[in-house]
């Protein structure tokens, strides 16, 4: 009974390990795409709407983006009400959600820490209904340290998926539950 109870510790700790080491990578695409200076332009831009800097933000996004696993979505909010985007697949956005006082209240109080939430605590909805693990962070001025824009990195559920796909047997499987469904 000690061996089964030390082998399931071993399995929860080297799934965390792993889960661990993807938001890990995660964080570091965030701090790539907040400190381009293609995104930094689009979010210093009082214009509205500058197509060519509009542009050369969504190219960063997609360069940085490439090169990383199980991306769905990610969105730029700056602060009043204008945003861009980039998806892999269909997202909905609730934008009345997304600027409330209430939904960005933990955002700026972690002051550009993850806050990692499904579905962006009820702001996105993936067409298909599958559950997305959204990775949200404010962005501050490089130059004032104020904040200047919000950005949310939705993942595909794979990511939780996968971590613990080489762990799972004909007698051993795993799942996790958030907001009242099973992953």
């Amino acid at each position: 009974m000690e061996y089964v109870l030390d082998s399931n510790y071993n399995t929860m700790i080297s799934i965390g390990n792993n889960l661990n080491v993807e938001f890990e990578v995660v964080d570091t695409m965030s701090q790539l795409i907040m400190t381009n200076s293609n995104v930094i332009e689009y979010l210093r831009d009082r214009g509205h709407e500058n197509t060519r800097i509009n542009n050369n933000a969504i190219t960063a996004m997609y360069d940085i983006s490439t090169k990383f696993n199980y991306v769905s979505s990610i969105y730029i909010f700056k602060e009043y009400k204008e945003y861009i985007h980039i998806s892999r697949h269909l997202t909905n956005v609730d934008l009345n959600l997304v600027y409330s006082s209430l939904w960005r209240k933990e955002i700026l109080e972690k002051r550009g820490a993850c806050v990692i939430r499904v579905n962006g605590h009820g702001a996105f909805k993936k067409k298909f209904g599958e559950p997305l693990i959204s990775v949200i962070r404010v962005i501050n001025d490089i130059d004032t340290q104020k904040p200047i824009g919000i950005i949310v990195i939705n993942l595909n559920i794979d990511i939780l998926k996968n971590s613990f796909n080489d762990m799972t047997s004909d007698d051993r499987n795993f799942w996790y539950y958030a907001g009242g469904k099973i992953f």
